[in-house]
């Protein structure tokens, strides 16, 4: 145009988006608990995504993981465990109940662990089992395998966009 610096505006609206834009931005509303953000996100990668089932299926792998560094981020808060108290390393009785995904993550991702123990702050342990119940649950269901009835609130199995909006609701607004 007639500007001679280019905004950050400027090149997202001409930039090409992908799901992977905005996944990191769902796991984050959904950790933060903030559904009107989820649901945004949500729509975002189902808009550019390409298939609904494709993007539902990919969401919900990514969101399982979420729950589970936000089950372990919690655990670490609960022992006074942060990125900044762990120079000499996890004690082996923690170790011994993390995943290794985790325990990497204590030593070479640090900083993405005050975030995860922040939104933990909000989750009970309780609540991230139900949540990975209902991601396993809305996985089953979009794949016409019946997840029985612990689960009464699911999208149509033959409507994964549906499915991948009440999910995230339902994350983020525990009932």
């Amino acid at each position: 145009g007639d500007r001679s610096q280019v905004t950050r505006a400027d090149a997202e609206a001409v930039g090409l988006h992908a799901v992977q834009d905005n996944i990191f931005a769902l796991l984050d509303a959904v950790g933060s608990r903030d559904p009107r953000r989820a649901l945004f996100e949500a729509d975002k990668m189902l808009e550019v995504g390409g298939k609904p089932d494709g993007v539902a299926a990919r969401t919900f792998v990514m969101l399982a993981r979420h729950l589970r560094h936000l089950w372990g981020a919690k655990y670490l808060a609960d022992h006074r465990l942060n990125g900044f108290n762990l120079k000499g390393g996890l004690p082996p009785d923690i170790q011994a109940v993390l995943s290794g995904e985790m325990i990497g993550m204590t030593v070479r991702q640090s900083f993405l662990l005050k975030n995860l123990q922040e939104q933990a702050h909000g989750w009970t342990y309780p609540a991230l089992a139900d949540g990975l119940r209902r991601v396993l649950a809305s996985d089953m269901a979009m794949k016409s395998i019946p997840p029985g009835t612990a689960l009464n609130a699911l999208a149509p199995a033959d409507d994964p966009a549906s499915n991948l909006r009440l999910l995230v609701v339902k994350l983020c607004c525990p009932s």
